[in-house]
């Protein structure tokens, strides 16, 4: 990302030589424009990036989804979950609380009774595929 602001400000630069400039007034005006490129750059790269991570925790979900009855045990599955959860929770921290607030009502920690732990993965499986399809995934 810092690449593509230095060869925005490049280019900034650029057209600002190019453009003719007679006086003090016209050279501010110009700065503005460049200034005006590299802020409108910046927020485009940051939507850019955000709309990238949300994809690919949608892509991330659904395999997990997928994944479930190959792959993981019901605890593990709770616990792969959480730990997903956990890392996008700044872009998702409802749905981290929720599944916290789930782990503690099932005591995903102190796992005692199979039928529980079956339920809690079956939540957490539906908290995933709902990630997997709230932000237009399939």
């Amino acid at each position: 990302m810092e690449i593509a602001f230095g060869i925005l400000g490049s280019i900034a630069s650029i057209v600002g030589l190019l453009l003719p400039a007679k006086g003090w007034g016209q050279r501010a005006m110009h700065v503005t424009y460049g200034i005006a490129i590299i802020v409108l750059a910046y927020f485009a790269a940051s939507y850019q990036s955000r709309l990238n991570r949300i994809a690919s925790i949608e892509r991330v979900a659904t395999r997990m989804v997928a994944d479930r009855k190959m792959e993981y045990t019901h605890l593990g599955y709770v616990h792969a979950a959480l730990a997903f959860l956990e890392k996008n929770k700044d872009l998702y921290p409802d749905t981290y609380q929720r599944a916290l607030d789930l782990c503690a009502q099932y005591k995903c920690n102190e796992p005692q009774s199979g039928t529980d732990m079956v339920e809690l993965s079956f939540a957490m499986d539906g908290l995933l595929k709902g990630l997997a399809t709230i932000d237009g995934g399939s």
